[in-house]
Parts: structure tokens; C-alpha cells; sequence
């Protein structure tokens, strides 16, 4: 480890010598926290770039927003930090894969974290925060919002009454749903297009994906994290999207989707789901998981709306037998059915 006392230290280290991560306060005199990290992505793009401060001024902030991967906040449990930079070495590990390399090596520019969503997981770890003031910071992105009251207004949550405050919107689908649903429409918001790759195609299949996910799911409590899991497991072609040709090797978006969890990073669960929604049985435990929710969500949502650069795959029957849930499947067939439905009212 290295330490620099101010930023313009740290941006003599950056020129001088090469770092796997790099942590960074923001509000610091003469060169910013925003400065050392946007020299960082220019200087070494394969560096991790994490913010740790306990205090960021909006104007600030909104420039580190499209050059950080993390954001960690002052007071920061050591362990917590530790273990974020333990995930974050682990990365290099990942990236030793060639193809995976090769790929990466071609992209410009990889996905960052959305700007709304680093706002409002600001908001949403206060003790104090309330849905005003989440409605306060969902109302700096118009689509986003009218994308959120499009969606709880749907069939595809199924509220008892028409919704049309955003507060409103935010105490029925609950701060981790919201949360996932910024996230997830911000990404796609402002990701490239070529001419093997439709963005709303994967918008649709993806939310189809998501619907089912946390419909089939036995235990509520996973419900929003495999909502959440569903509608980033092909986040992978995003980055792909950005290449002239798709790439013949159907295990390489999901390799690129986890590596992209792990920069921004999100939980082992979730990682997992994204790896492993072609091939469940790679981390098995016999339990329901999330990868179990993913699997079942994005076969079904494949055979009932194809989507050009993902062809229908069958279940993977050797694992649904080892979860014991075989039996399921008419059911699930009965939810990705209604789920159908449910979107093709949003369209």
C-alpha cells in the first residue's frame, strides 16, 4: 500500500508507479478527490477506483460519480474497507481469464456506476432518510421517474390503487426495490447500441426476466434481490454492445457481467447470479438461491419472448433435481405466462 497526503500527491504517484485499487477522499484543498480519479482512469483504466469520504459536495460528487467504481463513506469500518479491498484485488484474479482480456481490451470505456443511484444510496444509508427525500432525488432524473411511476402503476407490481406521487411510489415498492429499479433503468439509460444488439430488446427481456424472478422465488425475502439479480444477469452484453461483431462464446457475457458486479461491488449472491444463471449447478448447494431464481426466470422468459442475441436454452434438469423442484415447473410456466401479460401493458 501506498499513501499520498493530498491530491496532488496522489497524482504524482499515479504517473510514477502502478496500482491494482485506488481509494480516494473528495473534499480535499487545491486538487479534489474528482481530479485523482479521473487522472486514474486515464493514467491506468484497469485500477479499481473507490471513494472514502465522509463529506461530498454536490457539484463535486457529481464529477466523481462517472469515474468511481465504490463509494464508501467516513466513519468507515476498517473491517468493511478491508474486505472491500480484499473483493477488489480479487478482481485481478478474474481478469487473468485471456478471452476475458481480450474483450476488455477492445472496450474504451466499461459501464460505471449510474449517477441517480449513487445519489440516492447516499440518501438511503442515512438512519434518518424518508421517502421525501428519496422522491427529492429520484425527481433530478425525469425518465427515471416517469419510468418508476409507469412501472407501479402496472400490472407488473399490481398496486391496489393508481399511484401518482413519487413518495407514494416509494413507500409501496420499498427503499432495496427502488434502490435495484434506478439502478437498473439508469444502466441501460445511456448504453450503446450496434447493429447486432437492441437495447430495448434486452429492456424487455430483461424486465420479463426480473417479473418472473421474483414471482417464482419460495421466500419473500429474497424476492428484491432476485429481482435485482434478474435484471443485470446479462448486463455483460453491454459491454459487448460496444464491439463491432458479437463474440461466438455464449459464457462470455456472463464472465463480463460478474467482473462488472465485482468492480461496482455488489454482494457474492448477486455475483454468483449473474455467473451462473447459464449454468446453476457450477456453485450448487441443493438450496434455492438466486442463481436458482435467475435460471428459472431467464429460460422462461426466453421461450415465451425470444431475444435475438440470447437463444432459448432448456432448464438445467440435473440441478432443478438436486433443489427438489422439479415439480415446479408447470407452475413457473403459469407465472411467465401471467408475467407476459403484465409487461406488455408498460409497452
Amino acid at each position: 500500500m501506498v499513501f499520498a497526503e493530498g491530491g496532488q500527491r496522489g497524482l504524482d504517484l499515479l504517473a510514477e508507479d502502478r496500482f491494482d485499487i485506488v481509494v480516494s477522499d473528495i473534499r480535499m484543498p487545491k486538487v479534489d478527490g474528482a481530479t485523482v480519479l479521473q487522472a486514474a482512469q486515464k493514467l491506468q483504466p484497469e485500477a479499481v477506483r473507490i471513494v472514502l469520504s465522509g463529506f461530498m459536495e454536490q457539484e463535486t460528487a457529481l464529477r466523481a460519480v462517472p469515474v468511481a467504481h465504490q463509494f464508501l463513506a467516513k466513519p468507515c469500518d476498517p473491517t468493511a474497507l478491508e474486505n472491500t479491498l480484499d473483493r477488489a484485488c480479487q478482481l485481478h484474479e478474474l481478469i487473468r481469464d485471456p478471452e476475458l482480456r481480450r474483450v476488455l481490451g477492445q472496450v474504451q470505456k466499461l459501464p460505471s456506476i449510474p449517477s441517480t443511484w449513487a445519489r440516492l444510496k447516499k440518501v438511503m444509508d442515512s438512519p434518518t432518510s424518508n421517502a421525501s427525500q428519496v422522491a427529492t432525488v429520484l425527481r433530478q432524473d425525469v425518465a427515471v421517474c416517469a419510468r418508476i411511476l409507469q412501472l407501479v402503476n402496472s400490472p407488473f407490481f399490481g398496486p391496489a390503487r393508481r399511484i401518482t406521487a413519487l413518495e407514494d411510489a416509494v413507500t409501496y415498492l420499498g427503499n432495496n426495490l427502488i434502490k435495484n429499479l434506478v439502478f437498473s433503468l439508469e444502466l441501460f439509460q445511456s448504453s450503446p447500441t450496434t447493429s447486432w444488439f437492441s437495447l430495448e430488446e434486452m429492456r424487455v427481456h430483461t424486465l420479463l426476466t426480473a417479473s418472473i424472478a421474483r414471482r417464482v422465488v419460495p421466500e419473500r425475502r429474497l424476492a428484491d434481490e432476485a429481482f435485482f439479480a434478474a435484471m443485470l444477469h446479462d448486463v455483460g452484453l453491454l459491454v459487448l454492445a460496444t464491439l463491432p461483431e458479437v463474440p461466438e462464446d455464449p459464457t462470455l457475457h456472463p464472465r463480463i457481467g460478474a467482473y462488472l458486479m465485482s468492480l461496482w461491488g455488489m454482494d457474492a449472491p448477486l455475483i454468483h447470479a449473474v455467473l451462473d444463471h447459464h449454468n446453476p449447478g457450477a456453485r450448487a448447494s441443493g438450496r434455492f438461491t438466486t442463481t436458482t431464481a435467475v435460471h428459472v426466470a431467464d429460460v422462461l422468459a426466453l421461450r415465451h419472448r425470444p431475444f435475438a442475441v440470447c437463444p432459448p436454452t432448456d432448464f438445467d434438469w440435473d440441478y432443478l433435481e438436486l433443489v427438489g423442484i422439479t415439480d415446479r415447473v408447470p407452475v413457473w410456466e403459469g407465472i411467465a405466462e401471467e408475467a407476459v401479460v403484465a409487461l406488455s401493458s408498460l409497452q
